[in-house]
């Protein structure tokens, strides 16, 4: 079941625990946390581009996606809920299924969530895992917000975000930036 108790885009004041669809307990640091991350992917890239297009597909789903096309590869989603994303200021129409979210804007989607062990990218990274066996699949992160988050971007102003507590992949998102 997806939740809308979950906060994405973390409040203004001190670190807190949050608790919902994103897994039991992941804690999201601060809003300056990810602000930062995603100031990083707005202003272009530090680096060369460790990302293909090829790895920003999940179950056949990347941002851009048609909604249509979205049921067609999952079926009707398990439930349909407002929820942040990370592209966006305001929460959006979010279609929860099993282990996997689908962040939509009007009728295409903005970005993909892993939440359960089940789903996995594109280089087989899934929540659970190690955050070493994160950076054996794709590398040394872009940008990084202490071991709690983990950025890579990709082309086009793609980006996988990692997010970690523990050592242990909590969840991730994989999606494009606002141009």
């Amino acid at each position: 079941m997806c939740s809308t108790h979950h906060v994405v885009r973390p409040p203004t004041r001190a670190a807190q625990l949050n608790r919902g669809a994103l897994g039991s307990g992941m804690a999201l640091r601060s809003h300056f946390a990810l602000s930062i991350a995603f100031a990083a992917l707005c202003s272009g890239p530090s680096q060369a581009h460790s990302l293909h297009s090829s790895d920003l597909l999940v179950m056949g789903i990347r941002a851009g996606t048609d909604a249509a096309r979205v049921r067609e590869l999952l079926g009707a989603p398990d439930s349909v809920v407002q929820a942040d994303d990370p592209s966006q200021s305001e929460a959006v129409p979010t279609w929860c299924y099993s282990d996997l979210r689908v962040a939509l804007d009007a009728d295409s989607v903005l970005g993909v969530w892993l939440t359960g062990a089940s789903r996995r990218t594109a280089r087989g990274l899934h929540v659970g895992a190690s955050t070493r066996v994160a950076r054996q699949l794709y590398g040394s992160p872009t940008n990084a917000q202490g071991d709690s988050i983990m950025v890579y971007t990709g082309p086009d102003h793609a980006f996988l975000f990692v997010f970690n507590r523990s050592g242990k992949v909590r969840a991730i998102y994989v999606g494009r930036t606002l141009d």
